[in-house]
């Protein structure tokens, strides 16, 4: 069978007691294991390659100059849905922003839902962080081919700017903050603190910390905690260019009588799902395993081709938790199903394995990678 001949990965699922784990690991002022996927569905170019590391360069040089010396961590980040089409993007600025997003749970210094507010001063401000960004409002019309600006007018209703109503910034600045408002201002190179925030707004950080800037909450992640400023310039970033092979995935899901307490099943099914519908690519090769005491196959290998494959994965997931625990069982159960994907010597011993996964705290994805013969 040397369609399934390969890397050949073997998901735990497995429910314990709590998780704040991550893949990406800082280490020595450096995060390491950042994971950068291009679609499949984007043509080759080496020239997108080259311009990913351009744009991570900027992005260190740019955590680097930020000089101000409840939060919680994405699973990723998708660098082309975050910028609206009329906003110049840039590279660097934009990285650190979304970065700022997956890694220390900040959230963004506007408010589409709120773009104004009405201030203290009486004046109607944009929702800005730091209100020394300058600009105009103004509502952008076009008629018969012909495009002008007209000042906004006041909603008798609400005292604030009409639905139309936009924040125009000037092209000059010399305000630094905020990285988590606009990502096109060039002055722009700090994150809002205590001095410049604007606690007056109805941003998404004010409404989601408790009106906290967002240095406040990166300067009291663990990032922060645990390391000290660099006195020197930053290295360069490491590349390691991989192509993906063809993956074969089995998810081992546990379904003994300790998932029924604390929504331990459902939230097992939550990520099997995420997996399912939005992580593993069209043309994997995917089966279910269920362990108690015992283990049971709910479904053989079947290839990724569309939605059909992921709903009928999606209809065999437990739904009743009940029985004993034997996670060596269900590993088991795969190693005897799927001998020919496996050599001997690659297999763990299973009170290594028993041991690895008993050490999960909460919800944890483990994937132990094995090569096959080839």
């Amino acid at each position: 069978m040397v369609l399934f001949r390969g890397l050949v990965f073997l998901l735990l699922l497995y429910l314990l007691q709590g998780s704040n784990s991550s893949f990406v690991k800082l280490n020595d002022n450096g995060y390491e294991d950042i994971i950068v996927a291009i679609d499949p569905g984007v043509p080759e170019d080496e020239n997108i390659i080259e311009q990913l590391k351009e744009q991570y360069e900027l992005g260190k040089s740019l955590l680097k100059s930020l000089d101000t010396g409840t939060a919680w961590k994405g699973e990723q980040l998708d660098m082309t849905k975050e910028t609206p089409e009329d906003e110049p993007m840039d590279a660097g600025r934009l990285l650190v922003h979304e970065w700022a997003h997956l890694r220390w749970g900040v959230f963004d210094e506007y408010n589409e839902d709120q773009p104004f507010y009405s201030a203290k001063s009486k004046k109607i401000e944009a929702t800005r962080c730091s209100t020394g960004i300058s600009g105009l409002n103004r509502v952008y019309t076009c008629q018969g081919g012909s495009c002008v600006f007209r000042a906004c007018r006041t909603n008798s209703t609400t005292k604030l700017y009409e639905k139309d109503c936009q924040f125009f910034p000037d092209e000059v600045q010399t305000e630094k903050a905020s990285v988590m408002f606009m990502k096109s201002i060039d002055s722009v190179v700090e994150f809002c603190n205590g001095k410049t925030h604007n606690h007056e707004a109805p941003s998404l950080q004010n409404i989601k910390c408790g009106y906290r800037s967002t240095w406040e909450v990166i300067s009291n992640s663990e990032d922060f905690k645990n390391s000290t400023p660099m006195e020197t310039s930053p290295p360069p970033p490491v590349f390691s260019l991989l192509r993906p092979r063809e993956r074969i995935v089995c998810l081992v899901l546990d379904k003994s009588g300790s998932m029924s307490l604390s929504d331990r099943l459902n939230r097992m099914n939550q990520a099997a799902k995420f997996f399912l519908l939005q992580t593993v690519e069209n043309g994997s090769w995917v089966g279910m395993v269920h362990f108690d005491n015992t283990a049971s196959i709910k479904s053989e290998l079947i290839q990724i081709k569309g939605n059909t494959e992921r709903n009928t994965l999606l209809e065999s997931l437990p739904s009743v938790a009940s029985g004993g625990t034997s996670i060596c069982k269900g590993i088991e159960t795969v190693f005897q199903t799927f001998p020919q994907f496996f050599l001997p010597d690659t297999l763990w011993s299973k009170q290594f394995i028993a041991r690895i996964v008993l050490q999960a705290p909460w919800l944890t994805l483990y994937i132990y990678t094995c090569n096959s013969s080839a």
